[in-house]
């Protein structure tokens, strides 16, 4: 199994961070591939939470879009970041 890594630096606190993570709607503004839409049935932000999502493009992108939407997703979570 391979690993890889994305970090990026955001301007903002972790608090502001958090916010666009553990709330629904705002995570779903940001998270995922182009093209992505989102429908969480169940998002439980906390340790041992669930997170479960339906997306058929995701699915089938899942093999060769991974490291290439992580860096999408860190663009998106500082546009929203942004916005807020």
């Amino acid at each position: 199994m391979s690993t890889f890594q994305n970090s990026r630096y955001f301007a903002f606190t972790p608090q502001a961070i958090f916010a666009a993570i553990e709330t629904p709607e705002r995570l779903a503004r940001w998270w995922g591939p182009d093209g992505f839409s989102n429908t969480f049935e169940v998002f439980e932000f906390r340790t041992g939470g669930r997170w479960v999502f339906e997306d058929p493009v995701f699915a089938q992108a899942m093999k060769h879009v991974l490291e290439p939407a992580n860096a999408q997703n860190l663009n998106r979570l500082g546009l929203e970041l942004a916005r807020a």
